[in-house]
């Protein structure tokens, strides 16, 4: 969740099913891109991280040793107390804070980020020739929001300024000089759900901000949440046939 859609200080929120779901859609990809790595010597940074919730559940259910949470809406108040309790994940607000090692191995997580950053391609070059450019060892898991055709009221409240296709992140490669090791979309159901509302025209002129509202119960929201795997699931068997499925979200995976 993005510190922006937080407005509560109470941490023990009604996750949205979208929010769970795409949880278990990153720790599937991140645990498929560690299982060659040594663990002992791999370190979890999340840019963006918003109210932690990814990089804390991966650190722990993926059994990193070391994790690095960066978000530069967190206050210096913040900080102190998210670092004061913290053993595995350290906490900053800014990326000149940050020892990066060559002797270690990273993996780079952002997701939902760059549609908020007005110049995205400059933003990744700073993170490849100002963090990355010297390792051997650095892979990228980007998620983003999908196809400019269905930007609404819902992504200004937010704070994008675009959405995103396969192909304008393939682009993106370049950029950052890694082979691009997958792409492709997820959410079909959402996406479907997206377009008629565009279609008929029922765009808001003011939307609640973000998945923080979300009132259902824990029973609803699992069975959305179970929809939205079987969604995804559905959506890798397509792609095994070389189908891609346009889906609300997209995402890309660079390595070196």
């Amino acid at each position: 969740m993005d510190l922006i859609e937080n407005n509560s200080a109470n941490q023990n929120v009604n996750r949205h099913p979208w929010e769970l779901a795409r949880y278990d859609i990153i720790e599937k990809e991140v645990k498929n891109l560690i299982c060659k790595d040594d663990i002992s010597n791999l370190v979890l940074i999340d840019i963006g991280c918003g109210d932690a919730f990814v990089v804390k559940r991966l650190t722990e259910k993926l059994n990193f040793k070391k994790s690095i949470a960066i978000d530069i809406n967190f206050s210096n108040e913040t900080l102190h107390n998210l670092n004061k309790y913290s053993y595995k994940i350290q906490y900053f607000n800014s990326f000149g804070q940050i020892k990066i090692e060559n002797t270690e191995n990273y993996i780079v997580i952002l997701n939902d980020v760059i549609e908020h950053i007005k110049m995205d391609i400059d933003f990744l070059k700073y993170l490849n020739i100002n963090l990355f450019d010297n390792l051997a060892k650095v892979k990228f898991y980007i998620t983003v929001p999908a196809f400019n055709f269905l930007f609404s009221q819902h992504d200004i409240d937010l704070g994008h300024f675009r959405r995103y296709n396969r192909l304008e992140l393939k682009k993106y490669n370049k950029i950052l000089n890694m082979k691009i090791r997958s792409t492709g979309y997820f959410f079909f159901s959402l996406f479907i759900a997206r377009f008629l509302q565009k279609l008929i025209k029922r765009d808001k002129k003011k939307s609640k901000i973000g998945v923080s509202n979300w009132e259902h119960g824990k029973l609803y929201t699992s069975i959305i949440h179970k929809i939205l795997l079987i969604d995804y699931k559905i959506g890798n068997i397509f792609r095994f046939f070389k189908i891609n499925l346009p889906g609300l979200s997209t995402y890309i995976i660079f390595e070196k």
